[in-house]
């Protein structure tokens, strides 16, 4: 773990391909690396860092959050997990890296209180209710897990959306996505499908 520390690892962007330069890797290295700074990204890393020494897996979030003050603006931040039973991974997925997972689940668990102020709108069910959204049919040990006293899970789900996507390969040797062929490409003789 200490050699994360002293490491400081990071994100390096390269051109590669197409139009990239080394100006436009640059700038966006740039915007990186204040993306780190400001979310504070190395505490991040260093917590999933941990627990993947320790326990076998760790994980940290990348997500888009509101400035702080009256504004309107948001900003990408990266946030630590320092709950490991608060994410549930596809658990299909063969690659170590997670790139063939379908779906995960991230929960917390927050107080009533704080669950009525950021979701206003969320439906509030007394214990009289005979939908079953709090668990009141369950053994009091299950229900404990999954409803703790006082408090709510929210849960994220993340899924895979898979759809096809035709290649064209179009006269002069160029490929591209269908949707992106210029239109006077497409209207060239000459069209080959991939």
């Amino acid at each position: 773990v200490n050699q994360v520390r002293l490491g400081k690892q990071t994100a390096t962007f390269v051109p590669m391909g197409g139009d990239a330069n080394e100006a436009t890797a640059e700038i966006r290295q740039g915007l990186y690396r204040n993306i780190e700074r400001v979310s504070k990204a190395q505490i991040a890393r260093e917590t999933a860092y941990q627990f993947a020494v320790s326990v076998g897996r760790g994980y940290w979030r990348v997500m888009i959050e509101d400035e702080d003050g009256p504004t309107f603006r948001q900003r990408i931040g990266m946030r630590r997990i320092d709950n490991l039973t608060s994410v549930a991974l596809d658990t299909t997925g063969l690659d170590p890296t997670g790139a063939d997972m379908e779906w995960c689940f991230i929960f917390d668990d927050i107080w009533r209180n704080k669950f009525k102020e950021e979701f206003r709108n969320a439906p509030m069910l007394d214990d009289q209710t005979e939908l079953d959204l709090f668990g009141l049919d369950m053994p009091d040990d299950t229900r404990s897990l999954w409803f703790p006293k006082d408090k709510i899970r929210v849960g994220e789900y993340f899924r895979r959306v898979w759809f096809n996507h035709k290649v064209l390969k179009l006269s002069d040797g160029m490929e591209v996505w269908e949707e992106d062929a210029p239109a006077d490409k497409l209207a060239a003789a000459g069209l080959y499908v991939k």
